[in-house]
């Protein structure tokens, strides 16, 4: 094959190349044309800075306001009422306008649409852009009179008539409720220091519970007690402060009826102070409506939420869990060494590698691997106090198990008891600090008691 044919196939092989690319590239501009011409609205959702929407008909008709000033990206509603708007929520109303895309079109040939079986419009849209004041886009929403997958539009000073897909429909048929902040509080986890609990509810047991960030622990004080908290538990519980939001909203209340409600005797009361802010975020939430409902509020807010029953339930019993703090708040890949004594058997425990050596009182040796021994750590890991303050009565308590523990960040030892109460044994410690009795967890110390045959059991 000589130069010639061989320059002739190349040239053969690009001038196909550039027929089908050519006409590739054809094709994919017709595709893009024909998708913008079925494109309702071209506008970009950035560039609006007034909504209008107006919704007629039953049950519920209502005009609702929005604006936002230039270069601002925070919206407001003007009307009925007067608040900040959720972004979120308007962001997404505009971008469903934006990507609204019809299927059939037609002109109509009579005065009327009720021949083609088109109700009357019952919901108008307007918006405007942040450079001007003349409304830049309107469109006109209709049904059918008919059971049908579609429903209509209307562009402003246009005669056709545009066809969509029902399921578009609830993407701009937003209500008010939609567009409003319903969160109840905005902070961020990182930046809170303190979070305060108190609950003064009548006829109900009072709650006092401070959490103080010391570090990357927490410090729970509750009616003059002070404990190292559970570090989950604590996450837990902002996250369930950080996503309460509100069911439905108040917004005709008089003042006085408002004071009733949130009076000091009838509300669970939450602070939150951050180390930007010295001025606590406080939420009030009242006592149980007739309803089964909760009202909450924001202090300073004007406006006045409904929030469902589990939520406030949820806040006050995660208050009172944080009470029930564990003794040994430690990840088990940073235990060290332990030991655990009854009154008539002992046993050091030290790591080695991925092994425990055991030593007895005896001085009797033995090995463990990690994974035989999990369920013992973890009955040590839960430990945890179920009540405060216990002053046990009767014949007085007596030693029933001693654990030390070692770990990265230092020993602790803690001596725990037993004693009867009502015919039921009991376990408890006292505080060496404020020589105080703590009740443990039901069912925690006999757990560990339960396993301590892992130990004499250990190959």
């Amino acid at each position: 094959m000589n130069r010639i044919t061989l320059f002739l196939l190349a040239l053969l092989a690009l001038s196909g190349a550039y027929i089908y690319f050519g006409e590739y590239e054809a094709e994919r501009n017709k595709s893009i044309e024909e998708l913008k011409a079925k494109k309702v609205f071209s506008f970009i959702p950035g560039d609006i800075g007034k909504i209008e929407i107006i919704k007629g008909g039953t049950p519920q008709p209502y005009h609702i306001h929005l604006h936002r000033a230039k270069g601002n990206r925070s919206w407001h509603i003007e009307k009925p009422i007067e608040e900040k708007a959720d972004n979120e929520a308007v962001e997404k109303f505009l971008l469903n306008l934006a990507q609204l895309s019809m299927d059939d079109s037609f002109i109509p040939t009579t005065m009327t649409l009720a021949p083609y079986g088109l109700l009357a419009p019952t919901e108008e849209i307007v918006l405007t852009k942040t450079e001007g004041e003349t409304p830049s886009l309107k469109l006109k929403v209709g049904g059918m009179n008919v059971l049908s997958d579609r429903f209509y539009a209307q562009r402003d000073n246009e005669k056709q008539i545009l066809l969509l897909p029902a399921f578009e429909k609830a993407g701009i048929e937003p209500t008010l409720f939609s567009f409003r902040e319903k969160k109840l509080l905005q902070f961020s986890e990182k930046d809170l220091t303190q979070l305060i609990i108190k609950r003064t509810v009548k006829g109900v047991r009072p709650l006092s519970l401070s959490l103080s960030k010391k570090g990357e622990n927490w410090e729970a004080t509750s009616f003059g007690t002070t404990s190292e908290s559970d570090i989950d538990a604590v996450h837990e519980l902002i996250s369930l402060l950080s996503s309460l939001e509100a069911s439905s909203f108040v917004d005709h209340i008089s003042g006085k009826k408002e004071k009733e409600l949130f009076a000091e005797n009838r509300r669970t009361e939450v602070s939150l102070i951050t180390q930007n802010d010295p001025h606590p975020i406080r939420l009030l939430i009242s006592t149980k409506t007739e309803d089964g409902n909760f009202y909450a509020k924001r202090e300073g807010a004007s406006k006045v939420a409904l929030i469902p029953p589990p939520l406030p339930r949820l806040l006050t019993k995660r208050g009172e869990q944080l009470r029930q703090h564990r003794f040994f708040t430690v990840e088990q890949e940073d235990i060290r060494s332990f030991s655990i004594k009854t009154g008539t058997k002992g046993w050091d425990v030290r790591r080695e590698g991925r092994k425990w050596n055991i030593q007895d009182m005896k001085g009797e040796k033995k090995k463990s691997n990690e994974m035989e021994l999990i369920p013992l750590l973890k009955a040590i890991q839960n430990l945890a106090i179920y009540s405060y303050a216990l002053m046990p009565y009767g014949k007085e308590p007596e030693k029933a198990f001693l654990v030390e523990l070692t770990s990265k960040r230092g020993t602790k030892k803690v001596q725990f008891y037993a004693h009867h109460e009502n015919e039921k044994l009991i376990y408890c410690t006292l505080s060496p600090k404020k020589k105080k009795w703590y009740r443990l967890k039901e069912g925690n110390a006999k757990q560990l008691l339960a396993l301590l045959p892992l130990l004499e059991k250990a190959p």
